[in-house]
C-alpha cells in the first residue's frame, strides 16, 4: 500500500468514527424518558408503553467506498421496554386471637353457723304424764263438728310433749298452742305424731291442745298423751261430746294420770245441752282395773266429786252418761270437765 492509500484508509476510519459518535450522541439525545408504571384500579399494574428506536443517519447517497468496494453496515441499537414496578398490596396484619381468661370459680360462701338455741333452764316442778284414751273426733267437713280441746298448766322451764296415737283410721289435725299467744300455734294432719315445745317461763303457763279429724271418717278415734312440768297437774276438757253408752268414743273422756304426792283427785263438770236440762252421770276411779271409787247420780247439769288417791300410784278416771242415748238423743249433748290431783 502507497501513502495515498494509506491516507485514505485513515480519512475513511476517522470519517465512520465521527458519524458512530454523532449517531450515539443523536439517539441519547432524542430518547423520551421512560415513565414508571400507573396501578389499575383493580390493583393490577400495566406495563408503560415500548419504543422501537429510531436508526442513526445513514448515507443516502452511495455507499461509500471502502476497501473491498462493499457498503458500511447500518447500525441499530434495541432498547428494552421498562419492566413494570408492582406496587405491593398491603397485607393484613393477622387477627390476633382474644385471650380469654378464665372466670375463678367462686369460692363457695360459708354457711352462716346455726344460732344456737337457748338452753332450757333446770325445771323447778316434777314432771307429768297424762293420756285422754280413744277420744271420739267430729270431722272438719261436718257442719255441726265441734273440735276437742285439752288445756293443761306449766310450772316453770318444761318441755311440753303433745303425742297422737291408736287412731282408728284416716288423719287428724293435731295443734298445740299457747292459751294467750294464739300465733304460736303449732299444727299437724298426721295419723300419728308429736307436736313439742319448750317452755322457758319461770312461773306459769297454760298451753292448748287441739283435735279435729280431716279424713271424714265416722267414728274416727284416738288417745293424746301429754308430757309437761306441774307443781300439782291441772286439766281442763272441752267439748267432749255426752252422748250414752251406745255411742262410747263419744259418751265422756277417760283419763289415765299418776300421782305424785298422797291428795284428793277432784272432779268438776258441766253438762250442756244447749237447752239446760239434766242429765244422769257415773264417775269411776280405779287402779289396775279394780275400782276405788264408783258412783251414778244425777240427772244433773254440774258435777263436783272428790277422791282420796295414793302417791306414785296411776289413775284410770271414767266419767260417762250411763243411759244408752242421753235424754233420748233430743239434743246434742256435751261436757266440760276439770281434772286436778297431786
Amino acid at each position: 500500500m502507497n501513502n495515498r492509500s494509506a491516507q485514505v484508509v485513515a480519512a475513511t476510519l476517522a470519517f465512520l468514527l465521527i458519524v458512530l459518535v454523532g449517531v450515539t450522541i443523536f439517539i441519547a439525545l432524542s430518547r423520551p424518558a421512560v415513565p414508571g408504571p400507573t396501578p389499575t384500579p383493580s390493583g393490577h399494574a400495566t406495563a408503560g408503553p415500548s419504543f422501537t428506536p429510531t436508526p442513526g443517519p445513514s448515507s443516502t447517497g452511495a455507499p461509500l467506498p471502502t476497501s473491498s468496494g462493499t457498503a458500511l453496515p447500518t447500525f441499530s441499537f434495541p432498547v428494552e421496554s421498562p419492566t413494570p414496578i408492582i406496587l405491593p398490596t398491603d397485607t393484613p396484619s393477622p387477627t390476633l386471637e382474644p385471650t380469654i381468661t378464665p372466670t375463678p370459680s367462686p369460692s363457695p360462701t360459708p354457711s352462716p353457723a346455726p344460732t344456737p338455741s337457748p338452753t332450757l333452764p333446770p325445771s323447778t316442778s316434777p314432771q307429768r304424764e297424762v293420756t285422754v284414751v280413744d277420744i271420739g273426733l267430729d270431722q272438719r267437713s261436718d257442719i255441726a263438728g265441734v273440735q276437742r280441746t285439752i288445756s293443761f298448766f306449766v310450772d316453770g322451764p318444761s318441755l311440753i310433749s303433745a303425742r297422737l296415737s291408736n287412731v282408728n283410721a284416716g288423719k287428724v289435725r293435731m295443734c298445740l298452742l299457747r292459751n294467750d299467744q294464739e300465733p304460736q300455734k303449732e299444727c299437724i294432719n298426721v295419723h300419728e305424731g308429736t307436736l313439742s315445745r319448750a317452755v322457758f317461763d319461770a312461773g306459769q303457763s297454760e298451753w292448748n291442745v287441739t283435735l279435729l279429724g280431716t279424713s271424714g271418717v265416722a267414728g274416727q278415734f284416738g288417745s293424746l298423751t301429754l308430757e309437761f312440768n306441774a307443781l300439782s297437774p291441772d286439766i281442763r276438757l272441752d267439748s267432749f261430746r255426752f252422748n250414752g253408752t251406745d255411742n262410747p268414743h263419744y259418751n265422756g273422756f277417760t283419763v289415765v294420770f299418776g300421782t305424785g304426792a298422797d291428795g284428793t283427785f277432784r272432779l268438776r263438770a258441766q253438762i250442756d245441752d244447749g237447752h239446760d236440762n239434766p242429765y244422769q252421770w257415773h264417775l269411776n276411779v280405779a287402779v289396775d282395773d279394780v275400782p276405788v271409787y264408783d258412783n251414778t247420780a244425777g240427772p244433773d247439769t254440774s258435777v263436783d266429786q272428790s277422791v282420796a288417791v295414793s302417791g306414785g300410784t296411776a289413775y284410770t278416771v271414767l266419767f260417762e252418761e250411763p243411759e244408752a242415748s242421753a235424754g233420748g238423743g233430743l239434743f246434742p249433748v256435751f261436757v266440760d270437765a276439770r281434772l286436778t290431783w297431786p
